[in-house]
């Protein structure tokens, strides 16, 4: 069992504990076989990609700190590759003008609530850029998943319960196992 899906019983009798245990229970194998299946793919993309001067990020939902880690953290830290991540509820408030024929874009797509948002932004990106690449969960197998776009708010319940335990809102003692 997790430290968090302990977490969760504990302070808020969150009945989805189990469904946390068993989904990451679940993952390393699904890990796997995406990178059996995904690997000509992932090739095919570094190759198209390699000397790109921008790659846009866009996400939404639980998804959007995704985007925001591989933008900042993977593209621009790691690869040196100027990049942004977009809120997909955002990107028609401005960053839809950049999109062009070969402005490059990734795009994640979630299964939750906020999916529409990103359908919406998918639909315009693809209709004036050829670059677009799509990860989507529900094609990636994070549907087959019990907890899937629960676990932010599984995360979240317990995080605030953190912060009302022990010592306030820096005490990390359980989570650093």
């Amino acid at each position: 069992r997790h430290s968090l899906s302990d977490t969760c019983r504990f302070n808020e009798g969150n009945t989805k504990a189990d469904d946390f245990d068993l989904g990451l229970a679940a993952l390393p194998a699904l890990a796997e076989k995406l990178v059996a299946d995904q690997r000509d793919k992932v090739a095919e993309f570094a190759e198209m990609h390699k000397r790109e001067a921008i790659i846009y990020t866009m996400a939404s939902g639980p998804n959007f700190g995704q985007a925001y880690s591989f933008a900042i953290c993977l593209l621009q830290e790691m690869q040196w590759v100027h990049s942004a991540a977009i809120h997909a509820g955002e990107y028609f408030h401005g960053p839809f003008e950049i999109t062009d024929f070969d402005v490059p874009f990734v795009q994640l797509m979630g299964l939750g609530p906020s999916r529409a948002m990103d359908e919406r932004a998918l639909a315009f990106a693809q209709k004036y850029s050829k670059r677009v690449t799509v990860l989507d969960a529900n094609e990636l197998g994070v549907s087959m998943l019990p907890i899937r776009g629960d676990l932010p708010r599984v995360r979240h319940v317990s995080l605030r319960a953190r912060d009302q335990s022990r010592d306030g809102p820096f005490y990390h003692g359980d989570f650093r196992g």
